[in-house]
Order: structure tokens, then sequence, then C-alpha cells
């Protein structure tokens, strides 16, 4: 029961840990296209 209890618990952080790094993502990408572009 303690190990099934675990697994959920990381199964649920890395759900979190996921929707977390799409928040990050989305920004980060609009921030790097215009730079980009302004280089070339």
């Amino acid at each position: 029961m303690r190990k099934a209890k675990q697994k959920t618990k990381e199964k649920k952080k890395e759900k979190l840990m996921m929707k977390r790094k799409r928040k990050q993502a989305r920004p980060i990408m609009q921030i790097k296209r215009p730079k980009n572009q302004s280089m070339m």
C-alpha cells in the first residue's frame, strides 16, 4: 500500500512539473523569436 501511494504521488508531481514546464516554455519561445529575427 505504501509503495502504491508513493507512486501515485510521484505521478502527480510529474504532471504538475509538466504543466509548469509548458507554462514556462511558451513565454520563453515568444521572447526568443523576435530576438532571433533582429539578429538576422
